[in-house]
């Protein structure tokens, strides 16, 4: 019996039953969130909707691109196309519950031995890089008003951090630091460090600005919240997302945003 193509049929069938499963899941969010809700949708501008989610998916093809260069990182040799396909995978993967399915999607799509190292590490390092920025986005829209200045020095800081993490290879570096973490951060093969300065800068302006303008649009456009409400709203939203990406039991973070938002 030959093993490795009954393992590479057992890998396009689970990739295929994450897919359906992640559909499915969606499918289910968007038919009750419409179902019963007609009066309430009327208040609801389509075109400032339409707009966010434009900028939505840009924001998705951006964090691709940084995902590709963190795993690139560990992995030198490993192919593009490779890493960005199972990327869009697990967008549709980590609608099932946990974040096992996301990460074994995004692993399958890699060969060689330290494949699993790079993309748990990868996965790490974007979900700080995310955080950080969100965070910092947030309490940007805080101190926009009453302090425009330093909102945006806050802003530059931020896209100055992120680019730093997002160009070294700091948390295989600090992890050395700690005995029981080190065999693992240990790289098996050739390590490098990530693209550009300058790169590395318009990835992380793009990984902090874009979301900012998805949430303040959906809320300023879309649901015609204006002035300092629309900068208090969309503050609360980019802190409660934090929560939910921390949070990864619950599938894309559902119900944690949404809990964090009403106690925020």
């Amino acid at each position: 019996m030959n093993v490795v193509p009954q393992k590479q049929k057992l890998i396009r069938l689970f990739r295929g039953a994450a897919l359906i499963a992640g559909i499915a899941f969606i499918g289910w969010l968007v038919i009750d969130f419409f179902y019963g809700r007609h009066e309430s949708l009327q208040k609801i501008d389509g075109i400032g909707i339409a707009v966010s989610i434009l900028i939505g998916w840009i924001t998705t093809l951006a964090t691709a691109q940084i995902f590709v260069v963190l795993v690139k990182k560990h992995i030198p040799q490993a192919r593009v196309p490779a890493v960005l396909s199972g990327f869009y995978y697990s967008q549709i993967a980590k609608y099932i519950p946990g974040r096992a399915a996301a990460l074994l999607v995004q692993r399958s799509f890699l060969k060689g031995p330290s494949a699993t190292r790079a993309v748990l590490i990868a996965n790490i390092e974007i979900t700080a890089v995310t955080a950080f920025s969100a965070a910092a986005a947030a309490i940007a829209f805080l101190l926009l008003k009453s302090m425009p200045v330093a909102s945006l020095f806050l802003v530059i800081a931020a896209i100055s951090v992120a680019a730093y993490l997002i160009h070294h290879r700091w948390l295989s570096r600090a992890a050395r630091i700690v005995p029981i973490l080190r065999k693992f951060f240990e790289p098996e093969t050739e390590e490098k460090d990530g693209p550009s300065a300058a790169q590395s800068l318009l990835l992380s302006a793009g990984i902090l600005i874009l979301p900012a303008a998805m949430t303040w649009t959906i809320v300023y456009f879309g649901l015609h919240f204006g002035g300092s409400t629309s900068l208090s709203i969309s503050s609360s939203l980019l802190f409660s997302w934090i929560g939910a990406i921390v949070i990864f039991i619950f599938p894309a973070g559902i119900g944690i945003r949404e809990f964090l938002f009403l106690g925020i």
